[in-house]
C-alpha cells in the first residue's frame, strides 16, 4: 500500500494534492488523517475548530440567564502508538459469538490477510480522482490482441493495461512509491521504496464450493517489461484458479 505524507519534500507548497487535502481540512478536519491534521494545524498555529464541534447541554437556570465565556481547549499532541499499545488494541475484548455459531482458527493465507488488514489501519492515506479519456486505450488493445491472435495467442484485457499503467505511474512520480512505517521506538517514518509490488484481487472458489477473495502480488512489477508483467499476472491468476497459491505469493 502506498501513501503520501504531508512532509514529503517532493510535494511542494503548491502541489494539487496539498491543495485538495487543505480544502478537505478546512471543510472538516475529521475528513483527513491525523498526519495531515497535524501538518495543517502547524501552518495555522493551532487546530481549526468548525461550528458545532460538540453539542453543549446547558443546565436549567431559574435566575437571570448566564452567558458563558467561550472555552478554547489547548491542542493535544498524541504520542505515536507504541508496539505495546497496538497489541493492546488487538487484544481487546472480541464481539461475542452468536448462539449456534462456530469458530475456527485462521491459518496460512487467511491469517496473513488479517495481519495485513490490521496493519493498514495505521497508514495515512489520501485519495484523488481524475477522468482520463480511454478511446486510444481501446484502439491499442485491439491492435495488441489481433497481433497475439496471429502469433503466440492469449488476450490482453483492460485490467492488464491499467494495472501496468499504474506501475509506470509510480515510477514517473517516485514519491508515490513512499510508504509509512514505524521504527523500533514506535516513531513514524517515511520509507522510500525502489520497487513496487502490485496486488491483484482474485475471487477464488474453494473445493467445498465456498468463495474467498485473495490478493496475490506481482513482485518488482516496476522492473518488468509489459510482456513479463503480463506473463507474471497470468501465472498468478492460474495458480489462484487451481488453488496453488502459497504464502510467498502474497
Amino acid at each position: 500500500m502506498t501513501s503520501i505524507l504531508p512532509d514529503d519534500p517532493t510535494l511542494g507548497p503548491n502541489s494539487w494534492l496539498v491543495d485538495e487535502m487543505r480544502d478537505q481540512f478546512t471543510e472538516n478536519p475529521a475528513l483527513v488523517s491525523e498526519s495531515w491534521r497535524t501538518y495543517f494545524e502547524g501552518q495555522t498555529g493551532g487546530p481549526v475548530v468548525t461550528a458545532a464541534v460538540a453539542p453543549v447541554v446547558a443546565a436549567p437556570v431559574v435566575a437571570a440567564p448566564v452567558v458563558a465565556a467561550p472555552v478554547v481547549a489547548a491542542p493535544v499532541v498524541a504520542a505515536p502508538p507504541s508496539v505495546a499499545a497496538s497489541k493492546a488494541v488487538q487484544s481487546s475484548t472480541p464481539p461475542p459469538v452468536p448462539a449456534g455459531g462456530e469458530t475456527s482458527i485462521l491459518r496460512g493465507v487467511a491469517s496473513k490477510i488479517v495481519q495485513n488488514m490490521e496493519a493498514s489501519l495505521d497508514v495515512p492515506t489520501a485519495t484523488s480522482v481524475r477522468d482520463v479519456p480511454a478511446k486510444l486505450l481501446e484502439v491499442q488493445r485491439n491492435i495488441i490482441n489481433n497481433h497475439l491472435k496471429r502469433t503466440r495467442g492469449g488476450k490482453v484485457s483492460f485490467t492488464h493495461l491499467i494495472a501496468y499503467a499504474i506501475v509506470k505511474g509510480l515510477d514517473a512520480v517516485p514519491s508515490m512509491r513512499n510508504t509509512f512505517s514505524r521504527d523500533a521506538d514506535g516513531n513514524p517514518v517515511l520509507v522510500k521504496n525502489q520497487t513496487v509490488g502490485l496486488g491483484i484481487a482474485v475471487d477464488m472458489q474453494k473445493a467445498d464450493g465456498s468463495r474467498s477473495l485473495v490478493v496475490p502480488c506481482i513482485k518488482n512489477a516496476n522492473h518488468l517489461s509489459f510482456r513479463d508483467f503480463y506473463d507474471a499476472y497470468e501465472a498468478l491468476i492460474k495458480k489462484a484458479r487451481i488453488g496453488k497459491l502459497g504464502v510467498d505469493d502474497f
